[in-house]
């Protein structure tokens, strides 16, 4: 398991800029370069290929899917399996404080149960 919004990570100044003062210059231009840093789903393919596993894992991105314009942001857990190929790409359901000033919510979409070996296994982002 590679950590929750591993790429290109957690929004941090949030917390230490009043981060609900989306009026600012400093909110607005670290939004900007969060946004810019995170990735579309179909740019993991070089890391799926990079980083295989044994048994698969999970990793924990910020997304900015570009059918809803490339500016909204989730933090979705992405299963990869075993042969570095993406199995399931699920939406955090509900980002907590601070994080809803940057994260959307998530829906139901993309959770799913994966079969490894005698287990089966899925994931969710705290």
């Amino acid at each position: 398991m590679f950590g929750e919004g591993l790429i290109p990570g957690y929004p941090f100044w949030l917390a230490l800029t009043d981060g609900a003062a989306w009026d600012t210059k400093v909110n607005k231009e670290l939004h900007a370069h969060y946004v810019f840093n995170s990735i579309t789903i179909g740019n993991l393919d070089a890391i799926c290929e990079l980083v295989k596993m044994p048994y698969g894992y999970f990793l924990g991105v910020i997304e900015h899917p570009l059918d809803r314009g490339g500016h909204s942001v989730y933090e979705p857990l992405v299963y990869v399996n075993q042969e570095g190929e993406i199995q399931s790409v699920h939406r955090k359901l509900q980002p907590t404080y601070d994080e809803r000033l940057t994260w959307l919510p998530g829906d139901r979409n993309g959770l799913q149960v994966h079969g490894l070996k005698d287990f089966t296994v899925r994931g969710l982002n705290c």
